[in-house]
């Protein structure tokens, strides 16, 4: 696991539009994910089905609940963007924009 994290320091220095989402929307679903657990859960348990496809279902429908409610809901309205802990439109539309060489680290020395 450590040498995985470690890789992932040292190569994954980009960013892209789909990281600066994921970086953006990290706890908010984190924080949501809960209810469509719950809510997928109530809605599987009583089928006729058995545990794997009841966990698969449970699951699909926590994301199928959770991601588009982050996005339609939580996102674009100010007041539950500060409930779920997350930065102004102003502020974060700052951080979406493309890479600039300042903001890339210095290329690393070769070895040999």
């Amino acid at each position: 696991m450590i040498a995985c994290l470690g890789f992932a320091s040292k190569r994954l220095t980009f960013t892209n539009r789909a990281f600066r989402w994921l970086s953006e929307s990290a706890y908010p679903v984190y924080f949501l994910h809960q209810v469509g657990v719950v809510a997928a859960a109530l809605v599987v348990i009583g089928l006729p089905l058995g545990i794997p496809a009841k966990l698969a279902l449970t699951m699909a429908l926590a994301v199928a609940l959770t991601l588009p409610f982050y996005q339609l809901v939580v996102r674009p309205f100010p007041p539950l963007r500060f409930l779920l802990g997350m930065k102004s439109r102003a502020k974060s539309a700052l951080s979406e924009r493309p890479d600039t060489v300042e903001s890339r680290p210095p290329p690393r020395p070769a070895l040999g």
